[in-house]
């Protein structure tokens, strides 16, 4: 199992994940950072516009960036 974290940031400011998620690989850690953006999307629709220019950006338990996606390259629907 390894660590992950979902840091939101437009670059400027970061929104920390101090807690993370354990998952079997980095497959499983991006399909939950698209289920985490889905999520984000279908709470707030009517202020999606408020995350333009946002993104997730995934560290491991050591801080490196593994993989980062736009929160406008996803939609809210499943």
């Amino acid at each position: 199992m390894q660590h992950y974290y979902f840091h939101l940031t437009d670059g400027h400011v970061v929104i920390p994940d101090e807690v993370g998620v354990r998952v079997a690989d980095l497959e499983e850690a991006r399909a939950g950072a698209i289920e985490a953006i889905r999520e984000l999307r279908r709470e707030g629709s009517e202020a999606n516009t408020d995350w333009m220019g946002w993104w997730i950006e995934v560290t491991d338990a050591r801080g490196a960036v593994a993989f980062s996606i736009d929160l406008g390259s996803i939609s809210g629907d499943t």
